[in-house]
């Protein structure tokens, strides 16, 4: 069918047909938002970068970074260090916090100047009992 054969259809099937075509976009759409959630690691991405985690020192002490995982009543890991979304906002450091679902601003003083294995993507390390223990920001090309 030639695309001028459509002009011809009557409104109320072109009025459907646009409908159905928004439907079926809108869908494809949100299938691939679900299907990038269901390729999450479980971990939280923590066992990719864990050989970097292991050597990383708490500023000030001579205490791991990475040390902390626990398992919550409900069977799901939490604490510990893993990859996640951070922003620089106004000179401060915030890291999205996937376990609160939350934004936490990052203190100076938890800030570590290590060398950041993934580049794009801060790496947080944080349990419900201590809050912030170490962070590296994205490396922002300073």
């Amino acid at each position: 069918m030639r695309w001028d054969t459509c002009l011809k259809l009557p409104p109320r099937t072109l009025f459907i047909a646009g409908l159905v075509c928004l439907l079926l976009a809108s869908w494809d759409v949100c299938s691939v938002g679900w299907a990038q959630q269901a390729d999450q690691p479980i971990d939280g991405g923590h066992m990719r970068w864990h050989y970097y985690y292991q050597h990383w020192r708490q500023p000030g002490t001579d205490s791991s970074c990475c040390n902390a995982r626990e398992t919550s009543p409900g069977g799901q890991e939490i604490g510990d260090c893993e990859p996640t979304e951070a922003k620089l906002r106004q000179g401060e450091w915030y890291a999205w916090e996937r376990h609160t679902q939350r934004w936490l601003k990052v203190p100076d003083t938890k800030i570590i100047r290590e060398r950041n294995p993934s580049h794009e993507e801060g790496h947080l390390c944080w349990t419900p009992w201590a809050g912030i223990v170490c962070f590296v920001p994205p490396d922002t090309g300073d």
